[in-house]
């Protein structure tokens, strides 16, 4: 989900929704659009680190 309202908000709905049956965390990016974005930055700093 994109670190934005509407993703949050889906974010809680569907954790509403599992957590009937699984232990739910939400650990958004807070920097970044979404998990991905961060994802590439990070690659990008430890390339650079070489």
């Amino acid at each position: 989900m994109d670190n934005d309202e509407v993703g949050r908000g889906a974010t809680q709905k569907i954790m509403m929704i599992a957590r009937c049956n699984y232990q739910c965390f939400d650990n958004h990016p807070m920097n970044f659009k979404d998990v991905n974005d961060e994802l590439i930055h990070k690659s990008l700093l430890l390339s650079t680190d070489l």
